[in-house]
């Protein structure tokens, strides 16, 4: 991992840890996706208007994934612009995918609880569909709750931001 950026996510961020909870989500991680993790915090600060960890990363580097060089091209063409409209209002451009991915972190995690607990469950005698209610209240009374006032934000904007990098991910490795 590429160090000395002042807008690269911590070391615990993009760990083997987050990595492996991610893993066990439905979802289809690529494996070169988080590492390039800094470089889709930057091009979504871009897009919402915080052209800063961009410029940095730029500066900073002397060679770019081919994804990246093809949409400093269409930056400079005038293809690509941030759009003025959805610029964020209660959460800084560069928290965004932060934000989302320990939302996304969170919820894998919950599932593999669920996983786990569902053969503990059978095996104690207890329904598989109480314990799922329980760590469903569970994620959403105080888990996500948490994450939003970390970043102080709504747990609906949490939500958006979560199936946004959901999406990014789906999209991988178009930015």
């Amino acid at each position: 991992m590429i160090t000395g950026t002042k807008y690269q996510p911590a070391a615990d961020e993009v760990s083997l840890i987050v990595r492996g909870i991610v893993s066990y989500s439905n979802l289809v991680v690529p494996d070169d996706f988080f590492d390039n993790w800094h470089w889709i915090i930057a091009v979504d600060a871009f897009d919402y208007g915080d052209p800063e960890p961009l410029a940095s990363l730029l500066a900073e580097f002397d060679e770019y994934p081919a994804n990246v060089r093809v949409l400093l091209s269409d930056i400079v063409q005038g293809k690509r612009e941030p759009n003025r409209k959805a610029f964020p209002k209660v959460i800084k451009a560069k928290d965004r995918m932060p934000a989302a991915l320990s939302a996304l972190s969170g919820l894998s995690l919950r599932d593999h609880i669920d996983i786990n607990s569902v053969f503990f469950g059978e095996r104690d005698g207890v329904e598989a569909i109480a314990i799922r209610k329980s760590n469903d209240d569970s994620y959403s009374k105080k888990k996500k709750p948490a994450i939003a006032k970390t970043y102080g934000i709504s747990v609906d904007t949490l939500d958006n931001l979560r199936r946004e990098l959901k999406s990014k991910i789906k999209k991988w490795p178009t930015l």
